[in-house]
């Protein structure tokens, strides 16, 4: 009996590992940049600000240069607003602007961002440095993802970038190579840049992204393809105009039905009708959302894992009922069904492998 509880207690750690991974479905959110000018860094007054609008998550900058704590927002009271955010049940992102050099103390920085228990992911801001620069991407994603894997495997890694990658510089961003190491994108869906409507962004943005993705899947790299989480802008930092109408932003959420969540840049910026916008739209009535298929193998290898356990508890018991002896029908079913769960198993994980790799 005693073997019997060891091989369950790996067995249970094992299923435990497989399933764990990051939400994606991180709903309504809002980007803080300059933490003293958001509520004149009234930490209280922030948290009260997301509960009655409902955020599901706030993403706060804590690096400045890429390599260094942000100098403007005091790490102490970010510490203590990510976990009063967290004591409501909003979820905290820590990001921060990177760039294609200095790569290393970047990568030492992101890690040590992530140690911190408060924050629930990492979202990478990369732009027009990192145009063409496919290998430096690779130099710096590769091992952040790799490191949250191996510590943090359920805290999310995102990135965010230009939202129109079919022209201009977001069509010479290597977004192939920052999909492959996150969970989700966050493309900036700035209207006014694109010099569309709010609803036809949200529309035709999707629309873009969805021609990139079938591309790489016909080139081989799905692993690629990752949620979108749109960000909508309440600030306009390229035009004459610096407050978007909250018309402009309430017909944007309005149409990111689908998505998997959105969020505003940025908080600093906001009057009071973007939140009174945000208010309308965190509590409208809540709707199904689809959830995001697991990777195609953990449904197999979690039954398989299962059966052995009920196999086990099965066979323990009968022990136990039997005093040891088992009835002949009995040892015929079991003889039978142990080569079927090792073939099963065999067949399950030399799959998950070679659909690893193809998916590297």
């Amino acid at each position: 009996m005693k073997q019997t509880i060891a091989v369950l207690f790996v067995l249970i750690a094992a299923t435990s590992f497989v399933c764990a991974e990051p939400d994606v479905h991180i709903g309504l959110g809002v980007w803080i940049w300059e933490l003293p000018r958001c509520e004149r860094g009234n930490v209280e007054a922030i948290v009260s600000r997301a509960k009655e609008a409902r955020l599901g998550h706030v993403l706060i900058r804590v690096t400045e240069n890429g390599d260094g704590w942000a100098s403007f927002n005091d790490r102490a009271k970010v510490t203590l607003l990510a976990s009063r955010l967290r004591a409501e049940g909003i979820r905290v992102l820590a990001w921060g602007y990177h760039y294609p050099f200095k790569i290393e103390r970047q990568i030492a920085l992101v890690e040590s961002v992530l140690d911190m228990a408060v924050f629930d992911g990492y979202v990478l801001n990369v732009e027009t440095e990192f145009r063409n620069c496919r290998t430096k991407a690779e130099e710096l994603f590769a091992p952040i993802r790799r490191y949250r894997d191996a510590n943090y495997p359920d805290k999310l890694l995102g990135y965010s970038t230009f939202g129109r990658i079919d022209r201009g510089l977001g069509a010479e961003m290597p977004i192939e190579v920052f999909g492959r190491y996150c969970d989700v994108a966050m493309p900036q869906a700035y209207w006014r840049d694109f010099d569309w409507e709010p609803r036809t962004t949200a529309y035709r943005m999707c629309q873009t992204w969805a021609t990139r993705e079938e591309q790489w899947k016909s080139e081989g790299k799905a692993a690629s393809i990752k949620p979108l989480i749109p960000t909508a802008h309440a600030y306009n930092g390229s035009g004459g105009t610096e407050v978007i109408p909250a018309s402009e932003l309430e017909a944007f959420l309005d149409a990111t039905k689908g998505y998997f969540g959105v969020n505003v840049w940025s908080w600093q910026h906001m009057a009071p009708e973007h939140w009174k916008a945000l208010v309308a739209f965190g509590n409208r009535p809540a709707e199904e959302a689809e959830k995001p298929g697991r990777p195609w193998w953990v449904i197999p290898l979690r039954i398989w894992l299962f059966g052995i356990i009920v196999v086990l508890l099965v066979v323990d018991g009968l022990r136990f009922i039997h005093q040891v002896r088992l009835e002949p029908g009995w040892v015929v079913l079991i003889t039978c069904l142990w080569p079927v769960y090792l073939v099963i198993g065999v067949v399950v994980i030399i799959s998950t492998i070679i659909g690893l790799i193809r998916d590297r």
